[in-house]
């Protein structure tokens, strides 16, 4: 089983060269295998189109430089979990947040005697 985040970290170390492009190829083919039998819809999706970026480098002449380009592209926006948790004196509330098109922005309240936040996107 591979998950997104260390997909995403591979292509991140790839794209900031702290690995080599053949070792990025390596890492993705050697942790690949089952992908779509035991990992996230998400992670297996973006299995398949790093290996369409693969494909179309070997019948096009993408160079090593637009290659994490490309993979720099498909990392560019990542949906990523998030559970917030919210107390008060008598109560606590938790939402899931998962909208890849929308920023949420945590802020301290206004009233300086609460300790809660506000979730605005």
């Amino acid at each position: 089983m591979v998950r997104e985040l260390e997909i995403r970290q591979k292509m991140a170390d790839a794209i900031k060269r702290e690995i080599s492009v053949p070792e990025f190829v390596r890492w993705i083919m050697a942790n690949d295998w089952n992908v779509h039998n035991d990992s996230s819809p998400s992670a297996a999706n973006l299995v398949y189109d790093i290996h369409l970026l693969l494909a179309e480098r070997d019948n096009v002449p993408l160079d090593d430089q637009s290659f994490l380009q490309e993979l720099g592209e498909l990392n560019k926006f990542a949906t990523v979990p998030v559970s917030l948790t919210f107390e008060s004196s008598n109560q606590s509330r938790t939402i899931d947040v998962e909208q890849p098109s929308v920023r949420y922005v945590l802020k301290p309240s206004a009233l300086p005697s609460r300790r809660a936040v506000e979730l605005t996107p």
